[in-house]
């Protein structure tokens, strides 16, 4: 697999100082809105929406680069994640990055052409979560493709302008839409308390698992260990920065070899020189690699869960609670894209071997057809293909699938599947981007 590389685009007119009028109504009439639009379960559709006009304190966006997330899979083929239930035509994707065309009357930071990373989740009301910093957590708030609300994988779309943030020139719009993943993992990170020295056990080596390990090290983890079905997965681990890999045999003739979650805990252990790892951090939301990650975590260490399993699991909890390992959730991200783009801008950190396929929105459906077909993982980057599998599988898990990130490009460029897969189990948090004129 080889990374994807994108030049970062710079506009050729004088950017205006001042805010610049709302198009007319006649001139929006105008304009091409093509949307990917999720009607009911399987009833997908590229539809031209009406153009939307910003409020006060949003901006208009020309989309850029969107991607293609195993949520909006799911929606697609199921109707529902949870208890976030379809129950009208809603606009998927909730990764993205795109161009300011106008702004509303009280944005005074934003002008048109600026180029910004869109944070999916904007509080709705100043609640206690939003007063205590961890407006993530409000019952009420917007968060793109999430019914009812709207996604970003349309050529126009508005949104608050305190939620786009500016992108340096040296950051292109495939890595504006990767912030997001990328937030994923600052926000396990900062949850699980890494900081310099610290030994960091990973479960997963997909998409989240690899932008785990890559802000672990620039957190200053001083070893990572990661775990994977996928052989291929961890290979790309070691080229971003692992220190150790280990292949799980869960499923495969492997598997009788190994003694289960314990067995993994002293491999990995053994890794470290001995030392049990102070964090882990589980991207999976499988049972097995969730017991592995408390029997590996030291005592008084902690275990952050990222990856979105069954609703009930068997766990050992009492081997935890004995051990003063404390479980914390993670649930998407908050006060993560100024982190985000500083550590892409440095080169602190590297998103662009996560995207290896492009393709136009005008092939959005097919795009989505390829994500979701089952394919075995190939050697050379034109021949991975990719696809979510949202349930737990019914196949053995020696069969290594990739759940592919699709960077759609909004024009009739070129458009993008992303990735190093992870965990089949674990359906939530596949990245992607796409990419507009």
């Amino acid at each position: 697999m080889t990374a994807a590389t994108s030049t970062p685009r710079t506009l050729t007119l004088p950017l205006p100082t001042t805010p610049s009028p709302l198009p007319t109504s006649h001139e929006m009439a105008a304009l091409n809105n093509t949307s990917v639009v999720v009607y009911a379960a399987k009833d997908l559709r590229l539809v031209n929406r009406e153009m939307p006009v910003p409020g006060p304190n949003e901006v208009l966006l020309k989309m850029h680069s969107v991607g293609i997330c195993g949520s909006d899979v799911h929606y697609w083929q199921h109707g529902r994640i949870g208890d976030f239930v379809l129950q009208e035509p809603m606009v998927l994707g909730h990764e993205a990055a795109g161009t300011v065309c106008a702004v509303g009357a009280s944005v005074t930071h934003l002008v048109p052409g600026d180029r910004v990373a869109i944070e999916p989740g904007v509080p709705r009301e100043n609640d206690e979560f939003c007063k205590n910093g961890r407006y993530n957590l409000s019952p009420s708030i917007f968060f793109c493709a999430t019914p009812p609300d709207h996604g970003s994988l349309c050529r126009y779309y508005t949104h608050s302008a305190s939620f786009c943030y500016k992108l340096p020139d040296n950051v292109s719009y495939e890595e504006g839409a990767l912030v997001e993943p990328l937030s994923v993992g600052i926000h396990a990170c900062r949850r699980a308390g890494v900081s310099l020295g610290s030994y960091v056990f990973i479960c997963g080596a997909g998409p989240i698992g690899l932008v785990c390990l890559l802000v672990a090290k620039g957190m200053g983890a001083a070893k990572v260990v990661i775990t994977d079905l996928s052989s291929e997965r961890l290979a790309k681990a070691r080229e971003l920065g692992a220190d150790f890999v280990l292949l799980s045999g869960a499923g495969s003739e492997a598997e009788a070899s190994l003694g289960g979650p314990q067995d993994m805990a002293r491999r990995v252990a053994e890794c470290l020189g001995g030392t049990p790892p102070d964090i882990s951090i589980e991207c999976t939301g499988a049972e097995a690699c969730v017991q592995a990650s408390i029997y590996a975590t030291r005592s008084g260490g902690v275990l952050v869960l990222v990856g979105m399993g069954p609703k009930l699991m068997t766990l050992p909890i009492l081997n935890a609670a004995v051990r003063e390992v404390d479980i914390r959730g993670v649930f998407r991200y908050c006060n993560t894209w100024p982190m985000a783009i500083a550590m892409l801008a440095s080169r602190h950190v590297d998103v662009q071997p996560l995207v290896t396929h492009r393709f136009p929105l005008s092939s959005a459906l097919e795009a989505f057809e390829n994500v979701k077909i089952p394919r075995l993982l190939k050697s050379g980057p034109a021949d991975v293909k990719g696809r979510h599998k949202p349930q737990h599988l019914k196949a053995p898990l020696a069969q290594i699938h990739i759940p592919g990130r699709v960077c759609h490009r909004l024009s009739d460029t070129s458009f993008k599947i992303s990735k190093a897969c992870r965990h089949r189990a674990c359906y939530a948090r596949d990245i992607g981007a796409v990419k507009s004129h």
